[in-house]
């Protein structure tokens, strides 16, 4: 019986060793192994092996509280199985809650893949709102009470929390 896939069902797989990547220097990595072919008639290796990879790139290149929230990229052509591949790593931002990573995938000096990753610190849109009115519903509080004595005021200079806002789907809880 000939092998028709290179991962049979239900047999364990293990992930390190198939996708892991190594780093090189602070913005090159490269592949452990060559990734494989779906199936022995693929014109290449598989799409999703190659996002995944560019994946576990952009969160070895960040700091490790960030975790991926979107990715956008490009199949720019096939990568075959001869080969690991190399990734270049360009730190587009680094903000205090995003950061953005756009890899390159390079193999035989030519680029096979591109990604724009974009990674965040857990937001949540509901504590965010939770935050808001509290804060809120204190200076509320602390009105009605300034009626009837205006002696403490020792929060007042404390800043505001953001006002909640939303400009995509929330981050789902």
């Amino acid at each position: 019986m000939s092998k028709d896939f290179n991962y049979i069902r239900g047999k364990p797989v293990d992930v390190h060793a198939e996708f892991g990547v190594d780093q090189i220097s602070q913005h090159n990595y490269r592949g452990r192994k060559p990734l494989i072919r779906p199936r022995p008639d693929a014109r290449g290796v598989f799409g999703g092996n190659l996002a995944g990879q560019a994946l576990l790139v952009a969160i070895r290149s960040s700091p490790p509280e960030f975790k991926p929230h979107s990715l956008h990229s490009f199949f720019v052509r096939a990568a075959n199985d001869k080969t690991p591949i190399a990734w270049e790593v360009s730190e587009v931002s680094n903000g205090k809650t995003f950061v953005n990573r756009s890899i390159k995938g390079i193999q035989d000096g030519q680029i096979v893949y591109i990604a724009n990753i974009s990674l965040t610190k857990r937001n949540s849109h509901k504590e965010a709102v939770r935050k808001y009115e509290e804060y809120y519903a204190k200076i509320e509080q602390r009105a009605k009470e300034s009626d009837e004595d205006e002696e403490e005021e020792e929060d007042d200079d404390a800043p505001a929390p953001p006002k909640p806002f939303v400009f995509q789907t929330p981050y789902h809880e």
